[in-house]
């Protein structure tokens, strides 16, 4: 087994939202990394005029640079980004897009058709996750950080661990409570992101026995990770990312702005909120005892993003029904030539089903696939898969399809 985690991270790549821009820009074909980072500073760098902001700082309601103010590279935003898309796995070594971006795509591309436009125009401002209401951006997220970085995934965990209602790198952050550690108590940003960083490795470590160690295949990169993140230089740039991060997807909020280290870096505190002890408890149960990221998030994804949002959904009423949401998640990413990879409907089913209140695991969307009930067995043609990982291809016949399209659309009127 691998135990995912993600190295490629900085100061400037905190926003899990630009990756919807990487997605966007990102094509079939390959291209040059030059010619891709180009493509993404056409976007990012977008003026309504001459003398506004560019789209970067408008986005993030940041001030137009002074003319003694620090320079801003947007050529190292676009590669910064570039490296961590391929790192979670969006996009391939020649730029182009994977299998695994193609749910998010077609998600952004559904809801809003001309994102690319509204972008450039500061019209949407893509660093949001479900602006304008839904699950399926944060969803989505959070199968990326599930299968490619746990030490964010313990974060939650490690918060919810503490009697404390902010995380504040600033003095009195603790409000008298002992820290991350049974230390003095830190009062400087950095302090307390190292214990985060160092206490998200132990929960890994504890995690596994000696003869569990021996099945970790990639335990030589996770140590050298782990022996780089206790020197300043290194997880200072690597635990506020991972923070914002859990902002972005509604765990944390930001509690106005703290200065801190001999270069004055600009940090934030922040509100704990009750989703981030809600995800605490539930991965704790369900995750953190043998990080098996990949059947936790066939089997239960959904489930834990129902309990850590409140959002009560119900279990389908039938197989019926859950064959619907995956047809519906089909109609989604469906290829123009060929099959489509189960996956990426069963994700895209699922996510639609549980915007309108009903919970469906991926693991049952796999298996209605595999077996449609009887009435819809003959609206599915398979082209090849595999038991031993449930994966296959398929398709629904356009007519069937069609019909239970309309079904839906009666269904919301």
């Amino acid at each position: 087994m691998n135990i995912p985690f993600c190295s490629a991270i900085s100061n400037v790549s905190k926003r899990l939202g630009a990756l919807k821009v990487v997605v966007l820009a990102a094509k079939i074909e390959p291209i040059t990394l030059q010619g891709f980072e180009s493509d993404l500073l056409e976007i990012i760098g977008a003026r309504i005029d001459s003398d506004g902001p560019v789209a970067w700082l408008k986005w993030q309601d940041l001030p137009v640079r002074s003319d003694d103010g620090p320079e801003l590279d947007l050529t190292r935003v676009a590669r910064e980004y570039t490296q961590l898309a391929k790192t979670f796995g969006l996009i391939d070594s020649g730029n182009s897009l994977r299998e695994s971006a193609i749910p998010l795509r077609s998600y952004i591309e559904r809801r809003h058709p001309d994102s690319m436009s509204l972008w450039r125009q500061h019209k949407l401002n893509p660093l949001l996750l479900d602006e304008f209401g839904g699950m399926g951006e944060k969803a989505l997220f959070w199968q990326i950080l599930f299968t490619g970085d746990v030490l964010t995934c313990a974060f939650p965990y490690i918060l919810s661990q503490r009697d404390i209602t902010e995380y504040d790198p600033n003095r009195e952050f603790f409000d008298d409570k002992q820290p991350f550690d049974a230390g003095e108590k830190p009062h400087k940003l950095e302090e307390v992101d190292r214990n985060l960083m160092l206490d998200a490795f132990g929960v890994v470590r504890n995690a596994f026995n000696e003869d569990l160690w021996s099945e970790v295949e990639n335990l030589d990169e996770l140590k050298g990770y782990a022996e780089r993140m206790r020197k300043w230089t290194s997880f200072r740039h690597h635990v506020p990312p991972r923070l914002e991060w859990l902002v972005d997807v509604g765990l944390l909020k930001h509690n106005g702005a703290v200065a801190s280290g001999p270069d004055h870096v600009l940090g934030h505190a922040y509100t704990i909120l009750e989703p981030c002890r809600r995800a605490g408890k539930y991965l704790e149960q369900h995750l953190l005892k043998n990080f098996a990221c990949d059947r936790f998030v066939h089997f239960r994804l959904f489930s834990f993003l129902n309990e850590v949002y409140g959002l009560e959904a119900k279990n389908p009423a039938s197989d019926e029904e859950v064959f619907r949401y995956l047809a519906l998640g089909y109609h989604f990413v469906a290829r123009d030539l060929g099959d489509t990879p189960a996956k990426s409907a069963a994700l895209m089913g699922a996510i639609l089903a549980l915007e309108q209140g009903v919970l469906i695991n991926l693991s049952k969307m796999y298996e209605v696939g595999r077996k449609p009930p009887p009435a819809c067995a003959q609206m599915i043609e398979y082209s090849g898969g595999s038991r031993l990982d449930d994966e296959f291809m398929f398709s629904i016949r356009p007519k069937a399809l069609k019909g239970l399209l309309a079904g839906e659309n009666r269904g919301a009127q």
